[in-house]
C-alpha cells in the first residue's frame, strides 16, 4: 500500500506491513519457494529495507506534520503562526516601582545607576525613569520624606522571569556621593514579573486564542481582552440560564469578566467590541462607553479582590544527616513566594501541600551531607491561626502572597 494523504493527514505504513508486501513482490519475481526465512539472503535484504522504508515514511508524516499549528516547531511555527498576525513575544525585563534609595537631600540618583540583589553580582537591576525610561536625570533623595526618595523604578539588567521579596537586602552598585542605600517598599507583583521567550506551546496557545478573536461568544471577549497592554490574567464566565442566578452569582443571561491588569478603559473597550449584542454585563467596574452608533452602553467588568494568604512552614529534622544552610528560611520563604505568585489564578484554590515541594527542592539545593529530613509541614490560612487544610478562591478572587506572611522554622 502506498502512502495515502487523507484528510486526516499523511496515513504510512508500519514495519510489517512493509515486510509483507516486500516479501509478496519477492515471490512474485522469484517464485514462491524462494527462501525469505529471517537467516536467508533475502530475509535479511528485506528486514533492512523494510525498516529504513519505515524510518522514511515516518520521517515524511513528521515534515509534513511540522508545517501545521498544531506540530510546528520553532522556526517553522514563527513561519505558520505569521500568516494569521500572530508572532512569537520576546523575553521582557522585570521592573518594580517599589523602589527606596535613602541618603543625603538633594542627592540625584542618576537613571542607569544600578543596584545589586544579595551578593548575586549577576541579579543586576538598573535605575529608570518612570516616563519614557531614558530621561538623563532621575531621582532626587528628599523631594519627598527627607533623607529618601521612594517609587523609584528599577528593571532587571537580564530577561526572563525575577523575583524578590520585601525584605530582599541591595548593594549600591553604581556609587554616587550621597546615595548611601538602596532597598525596596514591597515584594514584585505579578504583571511586573519579566518573561522568557514565548515557547512553542505557549505561541500556539495564544494563536488559538487570538483566532477567537473575531468571535463575539466568551472566546472572542477572553482574546481581545487578552491582547490589551498590562492585561496578565482573563477569565470570562457566563450565566446562560435565563431565568435564575447561577451558583457563582451571575445574573440570568449575563457575562461577567474578571481581569488583572491593564487600564479601565482600555479593557472596557476591549470588551465592548466582543460582547454578543443584547447581552448584559456585570461587574464591580463600570464604564460608560459609545458604540458605533452613539449609543451610551454601560460596560461593567470585575477587578478580582486579593486574599491574603499566610503561610507557615516547619522543617521537622530530628535525625537529619548534614546541615542545613543559614539562610534556609529565607531560601524557603522565597520559593513559597515565587510558587504562589507564579501560579496564583483568579478562581483557583490555594492547597496547603502545594509548597512543600518547593522548599523542599530550595533547600536541597544548599544543603550540606545527606539531605534527609523527617516531615516538612505546610500550615496556611488568610489571618489568623494556619493549618493543614485548602483555601476556596471564588471566581472574582485571587490569592495574594507577601514575604511577611510567610514564616520558615525549624523544629529540632
Amino acid at each position: 500500500m502506498p502512502i495515502i494523504q487523507t484528510a486526516t493527514g499523511l496515513q504510512i505504513q508500519d514495519i510489517g506491513e512493509i515486510k509483507s508486501e516486500t516479501e509478496e513482490s519477492y515471490r512474485q519475481l522469484c517464485g514462491t519457494d524462494v527462501s525469505l526465512g529471517p537467516d536467508s539472503v533475502f530475509g535479511k535484504e528485506i528486514g533492512i529495507y523494510s525498516e529504513r522504508e519505515a524510518l522514511l515514511q515516518a520521517q515524511f508524516q513528521f515534515v509534513q506534520a511540522s508545517f501545521s499549528r498544531l506540530m510546528g516547531q520553532g522556526a517553522v511555527l514563527d513561519t505558520i503562526s505569521s500568516f494569521t498576525g500572530t508572532n512569537r513575544r520576546g523575553a521582557t525585563q522585570s521592573t518594580s516601582s517599589a523602589g527606596v534609595c535613602t541618603g543625603t537631600d538633594t542627592t540625584i540618583v542618576l537613571n542607569g545607576s544600578t543596584v545589586i540583589q544579595g551578593n548575586d553580582a549577576q541579579d543586576v537591576w538598573t535605575v529608570i525613569d518612570g516616563t519614557d525610561g531614558v530621561s538623563p536625570f532621575g531621582y532626587e533623595i528628599g523631594t519627598i520624606v527627607s533623607g529618601q526618595v521612594t517609587d523609584v523604578i528599577i528593571q532587571s539588567a537580564e530577561t526572563g522571569q525575577k523575583t524578590f521579596a520585601s525584605a530582599t537586602l541591595f548593594t549600591i552598585g553604581t556609587p554616587i556621593s550621597g546615595w548611601v542605600g538602596f532597598a525596596v517598599s514591597g515584594d514584585i507583583e505579578t504583571f511586573e514579573i519579566g518573561r522568557d521567550v514565548e515557547t512553542d506551546g505557549e505561541l500556539r496557545d495564544r494563536g488559538r486564542d487570538e483566532l477567537f478573536a473575531g468571535g463575539n461568544d466568551i472566546s472572542g471577549i477572553k482574546a481581545v481582552v487578552t491582547k490589551v497592554i498590562g492585561v496578565t490574567e482573563v477569565q470570562v464566565f457566563e450565566n446562560t440560564n435565563c431565568t435564575a442566578v447561577d451558583a457563582d452569582g451571575i445574573e440570568p443571561g449575563h457575562v461577567e469578566v474578571v481581569v488583572t491588569g491593564g487600564s479601565d478603559l482600555d479593557v472596557a473597550t476591549a470588551i465592548l467590541l466582543r460582547v454578543p449584542p443584547g447581552t448584559s454585563m456585570q461587574g464591580t467596574t463600570e464604564l460608560i462607553l459609545a458604540d458605533t452608533e452613539g449609543n451610551q452602553i454601560p460596560v461593567r467588568f470585575t477587578r478580582p479582590a486579593m486574599v491574603p494568604i499566610t503561610v507557615e512552614i516547619n522543617i521537622i529534622n530530628f535525625a537529619a544527616e548534614g546541615t542545613l544552610p543559614e539562610n534556609f528560611e529565607e531560601l524557603g520563604a522565597a520559593a513559597v513566594l515565587a510558587f504562589g505568585n507564579t501560579n496564583a489564578r483568579v478562581g483557583q484554590d490555594v492547597l496547603w501541600q502545594q509548597f512543600i515541594g518547593p522548599v523542599a527542592d530550595a533547600i536541597q539545593d544548599t544543603f550540606t551531607g545527606k539531605f534527609n529530613y523527617d516531615l516538612i509541614e505546610s500550615n496556611i490560612s488568610t489571618g489568623g491561626f494556619t493549618a493543614p487544610v485548602n483555601i476556596p478562591i471564588g471566581i472574582r478572587q485571587r490569592a495574594d502572597f507577601d514575604s511577611a506572611r510567610i514564616d520558615v522554622a525549624l523544629d529540632v
